[in-house]
């Protein structure tokens, strides 16, 4: 069970990366949007996907973790780094930074305004 919940954060993980680059390859502001098909359940149970701060210990520094958990049981969980620290371009939406995946699809937004980019997860 945790390596789905693993597997599905490095998904979603891997996305939010891909969107953030493509927001630098281009001088001008931009509004991208991705859908991702996710498993409507992990072993027949709900799940959040959530992005939250992480403090590194080996970093040394607060980073953003991509975090998949049950429902009903936090304490089950796996996750994703993202390369970036919390004090960086990267910002994350707090009033949308979960979802619950028992929708099967999410949207992620990625809002990039000047040098900073703003991340916020929507149902799909």
């Amino acid at each position: 069970m945790v390596s789905k919940l693993t597997e599905t954060a490095n998904y979603v993980s891997s996305n939010i990366v891909d969107l953030v680059s493509l927001c630098f390859m281009s001088g001008l502001d931009q509004n991208l949007t991705k859908l991702l098909e996710l498993p409507p359940s992990i072993d027949d149970r709900l799940y959040t996907i959530e992005i939250v701060p992480y403090s590194d210990p080996v970093m040394g520094e607060p980073i953003y973790i991509v975090r998949a958990f049950l429902t009903s049981t936090p304490s089950t969980y796996g996750q994703a780094e993202l390369p970036w620290t919390t004090d960086s371009f990267f910002n994350v939406d707090p009033a949308a930074s979960s979802v619950s995946g028992g929708t099967g699809t999410m949207v992620i937004h990625c809002q990039k305004v000047g040098t900073n980019i703003t991340m916020r997860f929507t149902r799909g």
